[in-house]
């Protein structure tokens, strides 16, 4: 049993973001972020799709929960070299007593995308995608 004061929850708060780019096959997705699992599947048209989820569990004011996930920087765009992806905890949020944070990643890039992604903590999962992996 998990013991709260007034005002604090248990529950988990969550923040998600997710999109669609379009693209072209053997181009490259540059994925970098500091906190993070990352799940790479392939996807059999030349689109790249998205999807990022931050969640926040621990006894955590909900008015505070929620301005903490406000400040991750998620951002995703199109390069001439392909998609880049780059997910930022800011440092208040990264030193917040208490609460526990993870995000996950989900991609879906054409088969014959290259991959490079950089996580300083999560685990990194491709599919059978077909090109490079860095």
């Amino acid at each position: 049993m998990e013991l709260t004061k007034p005002g604090e929850t248990t529950q988990r708060a969550f923040r998600g973001s997710h999109g669609f780019l379009q693209t072209s096959d053997g181009l490259t997705l540059r994925l970098t972020t500091d906190l993070g699992s990352v799940k790479i599947v392939p996807l059999e048209n030349a689109r790249l799709r998205w999807c990022g989820t931050l969640c926040i569990s621990r006894p955590t004011r909900a008015p505070q929960a929620q301005r903490l996930l406000d400040r991750y920087s998620l951002s995703a765009k199109s390069t001439p070299a392909g998609v880049e992806i780059t997910g930022n905890l800011p440092p208040q949020l990264a030193h917040f007593s208490g609460a526990q944070f993870w995000v996950q990643f989900e991609i879906a890039v054409p088969r014959n995308y290259s991959v490079e992604v950089k996580t300083e903590a999560g685990d990194i999962e491709t599919g059978d995608i077909g090109a490079s992996r860095a």
